[in-house]
């Protein structure tokens, strides 16, 4: 799990470095749910620190989300 929060942080500090205001508040006007095109993202870019493919779990799912939120808490 430690992985997935380094991932979920990871991905949201080079989201928002990347973003415009607009998108930012449509984002968190969306919030709890992430555009499908972020989602992609956390999984990928975990399976590839973990070296496996089986990010279909539920609580890897859970926690890449949770430490996306919590980074972009702290950048916003």
């Amino acid at each position: 799990m430690d992985v997935a929060a380094e991932v979920g942080s990871s991905v949201a500090k080079n989201w928002h470095a990347s973003t415009n205001l607009a998108e930012l508040k449509d984002l968190l006007s969306d919030r709890p749910l992430l555009p499908a095109e972020i989602d992609r993202v956390l999984l990928k870019d975990c399976a590839q620190r973990i070296g496996e493919w089986k990010t279909d779990l539920q609580d890897i799912r859970r926690a890449l989300r949770i430490a996306f939120w919590q980074q972009l808490d702290q950048l916003t």
